[in-house]
Order: structure tokens, then sequence, then C-alpha cells
């Protein structure tokens, strides 16, 4: 590079420095400084090795070193006199933009001349450009916590004085300004074009996205006002007390700028702020007056507290603020009404359900009044009524609970269950429904479906449920409760029942056509042993016409299905008929009981030691179902009582002279159940079950997903798991180490937080 040029180009760079600094400086330039900057411009574009980029850079320093002078002059002021000297000094400097512009006004008319291309060319708007983007940077956003405090000093006024007009339009001129920043693009305009300036385009045209320069001052801006809020109603007493019907008539008319501060967001594009800054104020007022919002809750005045909602206004804290009094106000109702409703039997557990039904019907209808239906209120809603549940239900100790829990399970067998009077005023369905709603809130569901899967077995087996549609209708409830895994037992088991039904009939039928008189009429039905709810007994009865009727449907099954195998059940029953007397009698008996009765038909009087060995059966089990039919008087003992220390040789006589006003006698209500499991023995099969579904979810998940945080895991087994039980930390963390043992899953070795599914 020739030094001659490089002297002759600084030279005339500093004259244009000059002539630029003189017009911004004065408040009139001599027309000499305004040619002389034309000459040198043109002069310095003529030179030898002239580069456009050269004179761009060199103008966009010169405006930012006068800007950077310039800006002092605002530090000292504040207040009015702070948007008033900004004011003059923008209307100055915006037709100085045009002035500096005429300095190029040569240059584009010997464009052509110069011979340079035009996308090389210094653009004629791009010099507006660079002089507005230089005052946003520098005056605007340097100083925007200046100019914030002084409008929030102008608006929170503490006198509570109107506002001038002027004020308000100096303020109003001041955010105009800075709703009006862009961002400067890097490209130059291509002037022949005659293109729109983009400085006045956004930076997405398309989607109308604010500038980040504006962003971060609607920012600062909200916050600020937000804060100055939360000061003005600390120092502002006489709102202390004050009814939430006049809360926001004072916060309009008052000391509370609502409407400027409306306006002034919306200039700079913050409107959805607006209503959080009102839900900010609500929640503050809302914060200073809890025993007043508890009290609206209390007396149901669901006006008021709807308007409190509604003022809110979408803002979160306020919500969340609101929820947590809602959810005090809703514990506290919840352990009032259930405090007073035991579940110590399966009568009371009807209470128990009217009285959560009336809660959840009250709840939702006050949610969906006074809080519009919020879906976030309705979460809050169910967690607390899920918390009062199992409290009411005892989940204090493992016996309450389970005893709590098979009331229920109880109730449900009530509903389900032939009753002995018909009501035809009982909804089946509905009081089913309403249950199960309440299981649904339990922590312990699994716990529930153990005790109804026992009951539907004996419903199924006994042939006493209310109706084929009533158990449809429950299982498909449990079904969408629990899901298909938990209730394919459940299934399989009414399948099994329905299917019997079938197969009886195949069987009589084919009894009938091959001349099969057995003088027993026989109704058998099969289930699958797996899906059984408890541990089965072989029945080892021998009852003659019986067992020839049993060979007969197991030569007959056997060749239905070769390859599955029959145990009979001591659980069977079945109808006796006697006809001895004037009027005939039917006893409902259990398999031992008719064959006791059966006996008879051969001798008036047996021993018991006759009646154990033709039978086949242990003492204790004779004397459980020999105890009911003495009770009747179809038998009589030689003795008072019958029990295990009585006598071998005590004799067992038919009573000729029985007389009962019922023609159908159940014997099966008085057998004497047989010794339950220990509570502990229990509780360790519920264990076991709980420790197997948790281990099978945690393979699940891992060969689903194959790598997984420990807390992730964590997670997805609480909320696999939640449908049947709430399973705890400890519980989790020890199945994870078992399967890590066994080898199903491995920890990562670059981080033993991660485990990994081995295949």
């Amino acid at each position: 590079m020739n030094p001659n040029h490089t002297g002759i180009r600084s030279q005339l760079l500093s004259q244009l420095s000059s002539g630029i600094t003189e017009v911004l400086s004065n408040e009139h330039s001599s027309s000499n400084i305004v040619v002389a900057s034309m000459k040198a411009v043109y002069d310095f574009i003529c030179g030898n090795e002239f580069h456009i980029d050269t004179l761009r850079n060199c103008f966009d320093k010169m405006i930012l070193l006068y800007l950077n002078k310039f800006s002092s002059t605002f530090k000292p002021l504040n207040g009015i006199e702070l948007l008033e000297f900004h004011e003059k000094a923008w209307k100055k400097y915006e037709t100085d933009i045009i002035t500096v512009k005429f300095f190029f006004t040569h240059y584009y008319r010997e464009l052509g001349t110069l011979k340079l291309h035009p996308q090389d060319s210094f653009g004629y708007y791009e010099i507006e450009n660079i002089m507005k983007y230089q005052w946003d940077s520098v005056i605007l956003m340097r100083l925007k916590d200046q100019f914030i405090d002084a409008i929030c000093n102008l608006v929170f006024t503490k006198n509570g004085m109107p506002m001038p007009e002027t004020t308000d339009l100096l303020i109003v001129s001041t955010l105009k300004r800075y709703n009006a920043m862009r961002s400067m693009d890097p490209k130059p305009i291509i002037i022949h074009e005659r293109r729109i300036p983009l400085y006045f385009k956004s930076q997405n045209e398309e989607s109308g996205e604010p500038s980040i320069n504006l962003i971060k001052f609607r920012r600062c801006f909200v916050d600020k006002m937000f804060q100055r809020c939360s000061e003005s109603y600390d120092n502002y007493d006489s709102l202390d007390g004050v009814s939430f019907d006049i809360f926001f008539e004072q916060f309009v008319k008052d000391q509370w700028p609502c409407e400027w501060i409306s306006r002034y967001f919306g200039i700079i594009g913050a409107t959805n702020d607006f209503t959080d800054c009102k839900g900010h104020v609500n929640l503050m007022f809302i914060k200073h007056q809890p025993e007043y919002l508890m009290s609206l809750f209390k007396n149901g005045e669901k006006a008021l507290l709807k308007e409190c909602y509604a003022n809110c206004n979408g803002y979160a804290p306020a919500y969340d603020f609101l929820r947590g009094y809602f959810v005090k106000w809703m514990d506290a109702h919840c352990n009032e009404t259930l405090q007073n409703v035991p579940l110590k039997s399966v009568f009371q557990t009807k209470n128990l359900i009217g009285a959560v039904t009336s809660i959840l019907k009250n709840c939702v209808e006050f949610i969906d009044t006074v809080f519009c239906g919020n879906n976030g209120f309705k979460k809050y809603m169910d967690l607390t009524l899920a918390k009062a549940i199992n409290r009411c239900v005892g989940t204090e100790s493992p016996k309450n609970k389970c005893h709590s829990l098979e009331l229920l399970a109880r109730y449900s067998d009530s509903l389900l269950s032939k009753p002995q009077k018909t009501n035809p005023q009982i909804d089946v369905e509905a009081d089913i429904a309403q249950l199960l709603a309440i299981v649904n809130y339990l922590d312990d569901k699994d716990l529930f479906l153990r005790a109804y899967h026992k009951l539907l077995a004996r419903r199924l087996i006994q042939k006493v449920s209310i109706s084929e549609n009533a158990e449809t209708f429950a299982l498909g409830e449990l079904t969408k409760m629990f899901g298909n895994d938990q209730t394919r037992k459940l299934q399989i088991l009414f399948a099994n029942c329905q299917n019997s039904k079938e197969l009886t009939t195949e069987f009589k039928n084919f009894t009938a056509k091959n001349n099969f008189r057995f003088g027993v009429d026989l109704s058998v039905t099969v289930i699958n042993q797996s899906v059984w709810p408890s541990n089965y007994t072989q029945s080892t009865l021998v009852i003659p016409r019986l067992c020839h009727a049993l060979e007969i449907f197991n030569a007959f099954y056997s060749n239905k299905y070769a390859s599955r195998k029959l145990h009979y059940l001591e659980n069977s029953y079945g109808e006796v008929v006697c006809n001895h007397f004037k009027q005939n009698y039917t006893f409902l008996a259990k398999l031992h009981q008719a064959g006791i009765l059966i006996m008879f038909n051969n001798a008036d009087t047996y021993t018991l030691e006759q009646l154990q060995s033709t039978l086949n059966i242990s003492k204790d089990s004779l004397v459980a179902h020999l105890a009911p039919i003495l009770k009747t008087g179809v038998l009589k003992a030689d003795c008072e009582s019958i029990t295990s220390e009585t006598a071998a040789d005590t004799d067992i006589r038919f009573n000729m002279e029985f007389k009962n006003n019922h023609c159908k006698i159940n014997l099966m209500k008085g057998v004497r159940k047989a010794a339950t499991k220990d509570q502990r023995a229990v509780a360790k099969e519920i264990e076991i079950d709980r420790k197997m579904a948790v281990q099978a979810a945690i393979v699940r998940i891992m060969k689903k997903d194959k790598r997984l945080l420990h807390t992730s895991l964590v997670t997805e087994v609480i909320k696999t798991l939640s449908n049947r039980f709430q399973p705890d930390i400890k519980l989790i963390k020890n199945n994870i180490g078992a399967l890590l043992e066994k080898e199903y899953i491995a920890r990562d070795p670059n981080n033993h937080e991660v485990y990994v599914y081995v295949v």
C-alpha cells in the first residue's frame, strides 16, 4: 500500500469524522461543514485501493465514539427530567441522521461512473440503520435500568394524584422508542432494488418475533413493575381487612394504576404480562389475609372465591397459593366428614362409601363453579381425598389395612351375591362404580383385588351371583383400574365358569344319548388350577352314586381334552332332596354333608367311626360338617354336642319326626371354616407377590429403554405399579440389587448411576 495514499485516506476520514461530530454536537450545521464532508467522502471512494468495508467500519466507529461520550450526559438525570432530555435529544438525532446522509449524496450520483458493484455499495439506508442501532445499543439498552426506574417512579407516585398528561405522553414516547428497537441485518442493502430497510423489519418476519433487545427490556420492565407493586402494597395499609368484592375497585380507583400499567405493557407487546401483574397483586392481597381467605372456603362463598380466581389471571404463583388454601380446606373437610365413619363391619362400609361419594360430588361441583373446572385443582383434590381415605381405611398398621380392604371386598361381594329378599331400588352397577371409585384412591389396591379374587371364585362356584351382567360390569371396571395383566386371572376364572355351562350341557346330552343313569343330576364347573385363588384340597370323599357319575364324566372329559387332568375339590356342593316326610325338603349341602345324608338311605343309625371310615375323612372334618346337620334336627346324636373329643361309638340317628318351616335349607352356612392363615404368613405372601411385581416391572422397563439413570428407573417403576400399590424406595432398591446379582441388568462401567439391560 502506498504511504501517500494511506496518509490521504486518514486525512479524509478525519475530515469526515469532524463533520459528523460537528453536526451531532451543534443545533445547526454550516453549509461549509456539509460540503467539506461530502467532498471528503467523494475523494475517499475515488482513491486507489479503496474498499467499501473500510468506509462502513470507520463510519460505525465514528458514531459509536460520539454516542459513548454523549451517554454520560444522561447519567445524572432521573424522573421526568430524564424523559424530557431523551425526547429532545432523540428528535435532534433523527434530524442529524438526515444531514449525515447528505454527506454521501454525490457518491450515489456517481455510483455508475465509479464502476462499483451494487452489492459492494455503502447503502444509503444502511447509514440510517447504523446510527439508529448505535443509539439503541448505547443510549437505550445501556441506560435501560435508569429509564425503567424513572418510569416506575412516575407511575407509582406517593401522593396518589393522577398523572399529568404531559408525563404520560413522555412515557408513551419512550416506550414506543424501545418497542421500535430491531437488530441490524449484517448484510448491506442493495440500493438499486429499492428494498425496504431491514431496520424496520423484525428478525423473523414470518413469525413476527421481537428483537433480542426488546425482549431483554420487556423482561426488566415487567420485573421492576412487579417489584414496585409489592413495595406499594406493603406501604398501603388501608387495604388490610378489605374484602374481595371491593378490592379490585380500589385497585383501579385508588393507588393502583391498572389502566396505565395495562397501556404501557401493551406498547411494548407485554399484554400477557399485565395479567401476570394483576395476578401478582392479587397474590399479595390474599397472602396478607389468610384467615379471611380460609373463611370464604369454610362458608362456601363461591362468588367471591370465583372473583379471586379470575383475578389471578393465569399467574402461576397466585394459582399455587390459592390451591394451597383449597387443599387445607378440603383436608379439614375430609377429616371432619370421615372421622365419624368407622370401618369395622361390612354394614359400615356403605356409610364410608356414601360419605366419600358426597365429598367427591361436592368438591367437583365446587371446582367447576369456582375454578372453572381447572384440572390442576382436580388433581390436588384427588391427592387430598386419597390421603383422607387411606387414613380412614387405617394404613397405620398392616393388620388394620388388610382387614379394612377385605371389608371393602366383602361389601362388593354382598352387592354381587343373590340377596335373600329382592330390592328393586338397588342399582348394583351404580353401587359397584361408587365402591371402585373409592378403591381407586387406595394405596394398596392389590390387597383389595386379592380379597375380591377369592370372593369371586366363591360366587361362581356356588352360583350365587346376582346376575351375569353385574359380574361382567364389575370385571370391566376392575380391568380399567388395574389393567388386563392384573385382572387376567379373574377373566379366565369367569370364562371358565361360563364355558362350564356349555360343558355340563354337552355331558348331559352325552349321558342321555348313551342311556347312563346315575340317580344324580350332576353339574360340573371346571376351573384352571393357575387361576384358583388359593391352594386347592383334593376331595377324598367316597359316595357310590356320585363316584360312578364322576367316573363317567372323567372319561367324557379325558376323551374331549386328552392332555388335561381333573382334581375334585372339597368346595363342591349339591342339593339333596329328602322325600321321606309328608313335605319334601331340599338341603343345600357341601360334598361331605351330602355324603352323610345319602348314607342314611341304607340305615337309620351310624356311629361316628362308621361315618368317618365310610366317607374317608378326618374326625375334625366330620364334626365340622355334621354340626349344622344336627343343629337343623335332621339327624340326632346320643350326646348334647359333637366335638373332636366325642367317643367314636356315639350313635347318630335319622330323625323320623323332623319338621321345618322352610322347604329349602342351607347347611353350608353352619360349617366351621378351616383355620385361617396366620397374619404373618399372609403378610409374607403379599411381600413375595410385591417383590416379584417390582422385579417384573424393572425388567420390562429396562428391556424397553435399554439404558436408564437410577432416578429415572425408580420413577418409572413407581408410575408402572401405581395402579396396584405404592412401592417404597427401599423395596425398589433391594430388587434392583437382586436383579444386578441375577445379571438381568448391569451398571454402566463409566457411570454407576446408569443401569444397562443385559441381553
